[in-house]
């Protein structure tokens, strides 16, 4: 069953039923070459279609609307249970090249640190310096991210809203002394995200 039958049965108009199907004028260019592929259109091919070139695009692209943006994406796919969302984050992956950098899920906003860029750190644990790189939050179950949002003293969301489309460097300053982890700066960091939930 996929998602047009669920909404078949429950016997919505010609109007509300065009508000939930993907426009014929979405498929085109690579997303008509995916979902020819897959044998299948659906918000799901568009959506994962979407986060695997955005991803890829990172900040290779560019443009000027009140500040600088990217071709990152912050994508969320809400999809009732059972049409087969993990299609999302599969096709997402699937268009990444070779070596990209992709994570399941981050448990707080400082461990973004060492996902957004390779750390090298001194032998008493000081920071050195960050080699930044693209990274791609593939989370299948968006829900995991709210549960780790609502640990106390969690700035987990406050720190993906300071990510978005960021073009200066991101700092982490947890401490002054180098072994509780020091002042961190992470360069150009460059995060997407391709989620779904019911």
């Amino acid at each position: 069953m996929d998602l047009y039958d669920v909404l078949d049965r429950q016997q919505l108009d010609d109007s509300a039923g065009s508000l939930w199907e993907c426009p014929e004028e979405a498929w085109q260019g690579i997303f008509q070459e995916v979902a020819d592929r897959l044998g299948r259109r659906s918000w799901e091919i568009w959506a994962g279609t979407l986060a695997g070139l955005a991803a890829t695009a990172h900040k290779n692209l560019h443009w000027y609307y009140h500040r600088d943006l990217y071709g990152m994406v912050y994508l969320l796919l809400v999809a009732p249970t059972g049409v087969g969302k993990g299609i999302v984050t599969d096709v997402a992956y699937d268009l990444l090249p070779a070596g990209y950098t992709t994570r399941d899920s981050v448990q707080s906003g400082p461990a973004l640190a060492p996902i957004l860029a390779e750390i090298t750190r001194g032998k008493g644990g000081e920071f050195l310096s960050a080699k930044p790189r693209p990274v791609l939050l593939l989370v299948e179950e968006w829900s995991q991210m709210v549960k780790a949002s609502k640990i106390e003293f969690s700035n987990l969301q406050d720190i993906l809203n300071t990510l978005f489309h960021r073009s200066r460097p991101w700092n982490l300053s947890r401490s002054d002394r180098s072994g509780s982890g020091g002042d961190v700066v992470i360069p150009n960091p460059t995060l997407s995200i391709c989620a779904t939930t019911t």
